[in-house]
């Protein structure tokens, strides 16, 4: 019994003094599944935080654990160590994940809605596209550093600032500024129903619009010949302005010149012009009258008989001095002693019929023969 006992004892001996220079880093950690494996490969863009060794699971159950990881093409290649009693649709997805805040890092597969039936074979590749990786809590503190330190706290740490800044001394200011926006605003509000109608008219103008846009492309259409047009006549356009220039210039000068001579005119135009106001109802008997006896002849047939009363009303005095070569004071001596009678040379009356030849002959020469007889005239 003693002979086992020793050798055991030597045996011990021996293997202490060969680890003497061992670490626990050489110690073998016991893996995660039991049993033969297959690998498959998963590319991610970071891998910060998983271990190797580290847990690969479905559902929340282990299936196989990280085998080794690699660098290529600015990606991080991980080998999945895969329980071959399990098999993975050729879809699936891979996400790393954090048990805790502050936990391991793991590996979670996960099957998409509506994944095929195919299988992922031994020794393939889950790409880049189908990975992600959930935040840590590094990730976490930093970027909530970020936002404290800086970003949208910082901006408004500088909002604050200069508000303080604008705001300081200026209370009544500003208090008296609120009021008056406040009573803006209250106005506005209390036109909102024509803000209404104003944005409806507009609607339906926009819309007018739309209904009309081939009308408005072909108006626009028909434009564009005429526009042309002007800008090759731009030249000729220019010219005619700068003659208009020079027209104006000219007209102005003309009309400075002769305003004195035109006021004058004008001055002299009111009498005859309210002496025509005064006697408008002597005129407008007399256009009557000419209008009647126009539209007589108009309709008579040339060798009818047409019978016309005409009545005259005038002033001797202004009829004789209108006479080339007689003054009002020779009309005025000259004038009949009666209207009714004539004297003769020899001291005896003219009858009434001659006067009223003479009368007659003489406003046919003052009318300068308009008052020619008609055909069968009375």
């Amino acid at each position: 019994m003693r002979r086992p006992i020793g050798w055991i004892v030597i045996a011990a001996a021996l293997a202490l003094s060969g680890c003497a220079n061992a670490t626990l880093r050489d110690v073998p950690m016991p893996k995660v599944v039991s049993g033969p494996t297959y690998e498959v490969t998963a590319v991610f863009d970071n891998v910060l935080g998983l271990p190797e060794q580290a847990a690969v699971k479905w559902d929340g159950a282990t299936i196989g654990e990280v085998g080794t990881i690699s660098t290529a093409d600015y990606a991080a290649r991980v080998g999945l160590q895969i329980s071959d009693k399990f098999q993975l649709p050729s879809d699936v997805k891979a996400e790393i994940r954090f048990g805790s805040p502050m936990g391991e890092a793991f590996v979670e597969l996960t099957d998409p809605e509506g994944g095929g039936s195919m299988t992922l074979a031994p020794g393939g590749v889950i790409e880049l596209n189908e990975t992600s990786s959930a935040p840590s809590i590094g990730n976490l503190l930093s970027a909530t550093s970020t936002l404290v330190t800086g970003g949208s706290y910082a901006d408004m740490k500088v909002i604050i600032t200069e508000l303080n800044n604008v705001l300081r001394g200026n209370g009544p200011g500003i208090r008296r500024l609120i009021t008056e926006l406040d009573g803006m605003v209250t106005r506005l509000n209390e036109h909102t129903a024509k803000f209404d109608e104003a944005l409806d008219a507009m609607q339906r103008f926009s819309s007018g619009l739309a209904d009309d846009r081939k009308l408005v492309g072909e108006s626009l259409d028909t434009f564009e010949p005429a526009i042309e047009t002007l800008s090759d006549q731009r030249d000729e356009i220019l010219d005619l302005m700068e003659e208009l220039r020079n027209v104006s210039g000219s007209a102005s000068t003309t009309i400075d010149r002769t305003r004195e001579s035109m006021l004058s005119l004008l001055e002299d135009l009111a009498p005859v012009l309210d002496t025509l106001t005064e006697n408008e109802a002597v005129f407008r008997h007399i256009m009557k009258g000419i209008h009647d006896f126009a539209k007589a002849t108009s309709s008579a047939i040339f060798g009818l008989f047409l019978n016309f009363d005409l009545t005259t009303l005038f002033d001797p005095d202004a009829l004789l001095g209108s006479l080339p070569g007689v003054s009002n004071a020779t009309a005025t001596a000259e004038r009949p002693k009666t209207s009714t009678t004539d004297t003769k040379s020899d001291g005896k009356p003219k009858p009434l019929g001659d006067v009223t030849s003479s009368v007659t002959d003489l406003v046919t020469g003052l009318l300068g023969g308009l008052t020619k007889p008609l055909v069968g005239a009375k």
